[in-house]
């Protein structure tokens, strides 16, 4: 049994992830998923630390740790803290255009 957290760096992409290969039954929409979120893990297995990105509706990604909120790039989103990963399924008529492809809380957030 491992008893310690393993901390490599597990590359994801965040977009276009294509599920098409591991489909027993064929689709006939496509399964292409976006990252849409990340909740991280800083610490050990006794303690540590939580932190989350998210994209909202405007395509920008943003840094949640505690009450602190932060724009970030998406080159920052890929790290060894990256603990669950929230995809969805791309729309075939209109990808990502439309507020319900985001977290509902994010719908609402005011930028500054």
């Amino acid at each position: 049994m491992i008893r310690y957290k393993l901390e490599g760096l597990v590359d994801f992409p965040l977009e276009g992830l294509d599920m098409t290969p591991y489909i027993n039954s064929p689709s006939d929409k496509p399964l292409i998923y976006d990252l849409y979120a990340v909740s991280n893990h800083s610490g050990g297995l006794g303690a540590g630390h939580y932190t989350a990105y998210a994209k909202h509706t405007n395509g920008n990604w943003y840094k949640f740790d505690d009450s602190h909120v932060s724009q970030v790039s998406a080159s920052s989103i890929i790290t060894p803290n990256a603990y669950l990963l929230f995809y969805q399924r791309r729309q075939t008529i209109s990808p990502r255009t439309d507020s319900s492809s985001v977290l509902p809380g994010l719908q609402n957030m005011s930028v500054s």
